[in-house]
């Protein structure tokens, strides 16, 4: 089996200049806040007591359809990255409705 030691990077200054401008503007890699109102799908899943794959593929057909808006938030757990959340769009919901 092939060795998977990691090759030291080269620190020369230029290079680190590099570094130091990925670092900088490579990408958000700060968490944003997440508003009110806006729940990933393990969250609505919970809410439902169904399953994450039942809830995904509710959660997809009711996107189609117009009823629920999806958005990305860069979101900490390990590290930032971009997570789903969705929200019901106004007027989706008619009170009263069963």
């Amino acid at each position: 089996m092939a060795s998977r030691k990691r090759k030291k990077r080269v620190e020369t200054p230029a290079v680190s200049e590099w570094f130091k401008l990925l670092e900088e503007h490579g990408g958000s890699h700060q968490a944003e806040p997440v508003p009110k109102g806006w729940m990933t799908t393990k969250e609505v899943a919970l809410a439902w007591d169904l399953s994450v794959s039942m809830t995904t593929q509710y959660l997809s057909r009711m996107t189609e359809q117009g009823l629920v808006e999806v958005r990305e938030f860069r979101v900490k757990r390990n590290t930032v990255r971009p997570i789903p959340h969705y929200k019901i769009k106004s007027g989706a919901v008619r009170p009263g409705a069963k």
